[in-house]
């Protein structure tokens, strides 16, 4: 049969031809349960009391750290549009497809064993042919049927059976209709259902294993080529789109009929379907003729029979390949459009997020999951090119484990009666809910040599509200109550957890985000030292397990209370620990008997004592302590209200930690044992958005509007993209560079270095409200508030590059060109002044306000000023210098020296806060804008990111926005500033 190929599936095939740290309860306390070590990855967030709110949370941003490809063996055959099919032994067959000619067709077929990572041939098809279906039979054979043969316009009907065992391929019967760019089915009753295909056929057939036959079945409603074919949980098969259509239909293997579904939002073809684990459909990307390539995505609810829009993909793309890993998420990789990006898809936000990068640009493709979870790419085209690939890569999931985590592991105490029972408060972050369990053990102790262990415990599990949400006295026995609803006996055994005596208490809880608290009693109000335990059963999911604080009745002797916890990973980490006694006695807890006086201890793996303190303003040096912490708890954040209380801040290399709490002079009473981490705890993650490569050079903000915008450089491309502050969704809105905000109008003005001007757009419509022609390059605006004033610098690919001001009311040229003596660099407008700072070929400079004049600085450049203080903060070398913008000369008021060179800065107005980015430490630090004492410290290590580019600050909303480069490309993160000092 002769046929011409669909001139658009050819065009496409012949074109070119995103901290946290993870918290769990692992039982390590030296003291008590012989230093139990598990790998449970969890994190520690801040302290909680119960029926307190914690000081900051941390948002999750799904996976912390990027997923990874790594190079595997080439095919022996470079090819594209081919089939890869998952044997049951383990190994990937892969069949016929374009070569690398182009227009060539193969009939050559090959193996993947993924133990070796090699490719070895095996017996070639009959017949060469591209655009065809391969699927596995319940006999473990793979039946291929149709697609093109080797002249392109050929339409075959004939189909083969591969056989593993013998390697070779045996021809079977035909398919009743000539078809190519169909799809294929496996029924669950063996047979595979073939539908659709190459010039819009409505016809379908069914081939039956145990004959070796074709017979045909009903007809589809619509006719349609380069489709999706889903089978459905209850056993229909759901095809969509194709040929442009919108519409969607059920086929019932009972009836052998089909049935009109609900139509998609959005008409497509060459898109990809994934059945996802809830039973709902993820149809994404694809193209039409009308639109291009798209980045929408929506759900298909086989309940409903309807379709809702998902979140969109970050980059619109065609001609890509979709697979579900083993986690539930969808890993979305290369495709026209967007070659070497790759994207994961989580349906319980319903988002996207960048992973990792493919090493080789490529549409039309094949991606297999392998057994291990490992998924198997190989083959392709690369965009703009004739070349064919034979090269295969292999994408492994993030473990999602930061360089260095806390555990906050479990708290031993002597608990009695009323208010002097033990709490244990942690808190659920993120998009998905939790499955834990909690632990009150009691018995157990005697055989770690514990005294007076409490022979009953029970445990109680409250909700941030205060409700009791379940309860458990002995695990053996599960009481059924409030989010307990069925025995759970089985499930403590299976979860690896079970506690070691009858007597003791546990809980296994499926819990949404929120503030929660253990308390564990005595049975009949007996008293006695006892544990109180967090588990994470479900470290991979996109939620975090914090266990923040805990509660008890300090004794003396074996009796006083002990904390234990860890620092997991490779790299030293920053905690303050505290003992809270007097705060708990006051509103708003009023909790009595609180310790008056609590001493803290703490102590190493080894159990060697290496820190302590009494009252918190007077250090005790000694061990680990080598100087007066005062200071540095205030500027924590976290100093105790009261002086008797106590603490100690120390940088931990990995091991495991006991924090041992005593009252002074062998007074008891209530009191609290916190660990918090000082790097980000003080601070809360809104949002991580990836951006396009050509629009990370530039960031503004607009507190008046909630906006964030981000552009282009010199280089690399030039984009506006306009970010929404609620909802961080993300727009491209053009050409641009250097984008900067007019706090008057919510304007916002930009440099076109293309066109040779300044661009201005509303706020609110981005509508183009004037271009000022220039001539030069512009790359960089700035704004002066005071003097309704915009800078724009310009590179003229001399040594004398220029700047001019202009009227942005007027949109009038007031001064320039005023060349600069220099390449030009970033440019940073002060308000109170009018000066401009600039830096020419690496020089510090400034330009007069009225006469326009330019000067050379006595100090290094200028990167972020404090219009409220007239404060600039410069960078030279490896200083941070805070200078006094009001005098003239400018006056060098404090240097500080740092251990890098801050890549940016930023300063929040409100807080009189300054920030610097701190490439080579992968981290922000929060300073004093005043005297540049550090207060705290970000880290963006969890996340695999390097602030290496812009930040800009809201003050308003205590925001820094920085742009960060990662391994999937840059990406903005959005974090809030909750320290003080």
């Amino acid at each position: 049969m002769k046929k011409q190929i669909n001139p658009n599936i050819k065009a496409h095939l012949l074109r070119g031809a995103f901290y946290l740290i993870l918290l769990v309860a692992l039982g390590v306390i030296p003291f008590a349960l012989g230093q139990r070590v598990t790998t449970k990855q969890s994190a520690l967030a801040n302290p909680l009391l119960l029926g307190s709110t914690p000081v900051a949370t941390l948002s999750n941003s799904d996976e912390p750290a990027s997923g990874t490809w790594t190079v595997t063996g080439s095919l022996n055959t470079a090819r594209y549009s081919h089939t890869a099919t998952l044997l049951r032994n383990g190994m990937v067959l892969v069949a016929g497809g374009f070569d690398s000619s182009l227009t060539g067709v193969s009939a050559s077929a090959e193996l993947y064993d993924p133990a070796s990572g090699t490719w070895t041939p095996t017996g070639s098809l009959n017949t060469a042919r591209v655009l065809h279906t391969a699927t596995l039979l319940p006999n473990g054979m793979v039946l291929v049927a149709g697609g093109l043969d080797s002249s392109l316009l050929d339409v075959s009907a004939s189909a083969e059976l591969y056989d593993p065992a013998s390697g070779t391929w045996t021809a079977m019967g035909s398919l009743n209709t000539a078809r190519s760019e169909h799809t294929a089915t496996l029924l669950p009753n063996g047979m595979v259902l073939v539908a659709g295909g190459h010039g819009a056929l409505a016809s379908a057939e069914l081939y039956d294993p145990a004959s070796g036959t074709w017979t045909t079945t009903g007809s589809l409603n619509t006719a349609r080529s380069e489709h999706t074919a889903t089978l459905l949980p209850n056993g229909m098969v759901l095809v969509a789109g194709g040929s442009n259509s919108r519409s969607a239909e059920l086929y019932d293997p009972a009836s052998g009929s089909w049935t009109t579904t609900g139509s998609l939002n959005t008409a497509r073809q060459l898109h990809t379907a994934t059945l996802l684990p809830n039973g709902m459909v993820l149809v994404a990307a694809g193209y039409n003729s009308n639109h291009g390539f798209f980045a929408s995505a929506e759900l298909y609810d086989p309940a409903s029979g309807t379709w809702s829009p998902t979140g969109r993909l970050n980059t619109a793309r065609v001609l890509h390949t979709a697979t579900l890993l083993p986690n539930g998420m969808v890993l979305v990789a290369g495709g026209q459009g967007a070659p070497a990006s790759a994207e994961l898809y989580d349906p319980a936000s319903g988002t996207w997020t960048i992973t990792g990068s493919l090493h080789y640009r490529r549409y039309s493709h094949m991606a297999t999951l392998l057994p291990d979870g490992m998924v198997l790419v190989a083959g392709g085209v690369v965009p703009g090119s004739d070349i064919v690939l034979a090269s295969a890569e292999l994408y492994t999931s993030a473990p999602g484990v930061p360089p260095s985590y806390l555990g906050n592991i479990s708290t031993r105490g002597f608990v009695q009666t009323g208010d002097n029972v033990m709490i244990g408060g942690f808190i659920i972050q993120g998009t998905q809910a939790k499955r834990v369990i909690i632990r009150a053990i009691g018995p157990e102790l005697t055989q770690y040599g514990v005294p007076n262990a409490m022979n009953n415990p029970t445990l109680e599990l409250h909700d941030g509200t205060g409700a009791l949400i379940a309860s458990n006295d002995n695990w053996t026995h599960t009481i059924i109550g409030g989010i307990i609803t069925s025995n759970q006996v089985r499930d403590i055994i299976n979860s690896g957890y079970a506690p070691g005596d009858g007597r003791e208490s546990a809980i296994i809880a499926e819990l949404p985000a929120g503030n929660y608290t253990a308390i564990l009693r005595g049975v009949n109000n007996m008293t006695g030292v006892a544990l109180v335990e967090v588990y994470d059963l479900t470290p991979d999911s996109a939620s975090i397990l914090g266990n923040i604080s805990s509660r008890s009745f300090v004794q003396t002797g074996d009796n006083v209370m002990i904390g234990g916890f860890i620092v997991q990973g490779t790299e030293p980490k920053r905690v303050i620990v505290r003992a809270i006694g007097p705060e708990l006695g006051a509103p708003p807890y009023n909790i009595p008997n609180p310790l008056a006086d609590p001493t803290l201890e703490l102590h190493d793996g080894t159990r060697a004592l290496i820190a302590s303190n009494d009252n918190w303003q007077q250090t005790i040096i000694g061990g680990i302590i080598t100087k007066n912490q005062v200071k540095d708890i205030q500027n924590s954040g976290h100093a105790p209200t009261q002086p008797s209380e106590s603490a100690i801040i120390a940088t931990l290399p990995p091991g495991n930690y006991t924090a041992i709490v005593r009252g002074k002079n062998i007074i008891v009473g209530v009191a609290l044992v916190e660990v918090y981490d000082l790097e980000n705890t003080a601070f809360e993650l809104l949002a991580t958005v990836p951006l396009q490569t050509n629009a990370k050079y530039g960031v503004a903000v607009n507190p008046a509007l909630n906006k964030i915008y981000t552009s282009g450089g010199a280089s690399g491309g030039q984009h506006v993209v306009v970010i929404d502050g609620a909802t961080f969704v993300s727009t491209d809105v053009g050409f641009g560079s250097g984008v900067s905000v007019d706090t008057n109008t919510s304007r916002y003005w930009t440099a076109n270095v293309y066109g040779g001007a300044a661009l201005a757009r509303d706020g609110s419509t981005n509508h183009l409200l004037a271009t000022i022609p220039l001539g030069f390059c512009p790359i960089d605006t700035t704004y002066d508030s005071n003097r309704n004033r915009v800078w724009v610098g310009a590179q003229c690919g001399s040594l004398d590059d220029p700047v001019f001001a202009i009227d942005a009311a007027t949109f009038n040229v007031v001064a320039g060109p005023i060349g600069s003596g220099g390449v030009m660099g970033p440019i940073i407008a002060n308000g109170p002044t009018g000066r401009l700072y600039l830096t020419a070929s690496g020089v510090s400079k400034r330009v007069e306000p009225t006469t326009f004049a330019v000067t050379t600085n006595a100090f290094g450049q200028v990167m972020a000023v404090n219009a409220v203080t007239n404060r600039l903060y410069a960078s030279s070398g490896n200083n941070l210098q805070i200078i006094d913008g009001a005098t003239n000369p400018e006056k060098i008021l404090t240097t500080i020296a740092l251990p890098y060179g801050p890549a940016s800065m930023g300063v929040n107005t409100a807080l009189n806060h300054v920030y610097l980015a701190n490439s080579a430490g992968s981290s922000i630090e929060v300073r004093n804008g005043s005297t540049g004492a550090l207060i705290a410290t970000f880290s963006l290590a969890p996340f695999g990111a390097i602030p290496n580019l812009p930040m800009a600050v809201d003050s308003t909303r205590g925001r820094i926005c920085v742009i960060a480069s990662s391994a999937s490309g840059p990406v903005l993160f959005v974090i809030k500033d909750l320290t003080t000092g």
